[in-house]
């Protein structure tokens, strides 16, 4: 049993490769492995993810955040509040 988050009208391509390589890989014994669109760097939306998955499954056994988003920046001054603050909540609060 699997389940992964990504981001929504970003992401959509890698989560549906994500869900073919893992129903492949598992073959016969696939449980409907998940893909749920959140931004996990809101307490609310991982809530949500946990009351989702577990509804699906009944537990979590492991859970892996591997949600990490970087920008190539040449100076400090080009990095704007925005952009500071979604990479805060992805790196570090999520």
């Amino acid at each position: 049993m699997t389940a992964f988050t990504y981001v929504k009208d970003i992401e959509e391509k890698d989560a549906d490769d994500t869900l073919r390589m893992l129903l492949h890989a598992e073959g016969d014994n696939a449980e409907n492995p998940i893909a749920i669109a959140a931004h996990i760097g809101y307490d609310d939306n991982c809530k949500n993810v946990i009351d989702e998955v577990v509804s699906r499954y009944g537990r979590i056994d492991i859970l892996v955040n591997n949600a990490a988003e970087q920008h190539l920046s040449n100076s400090v001054e080009e990095i704007t509040e925005e952009r500071l603050e979604r990479t805060f909540r992805t790196n570090i609060f999520s």
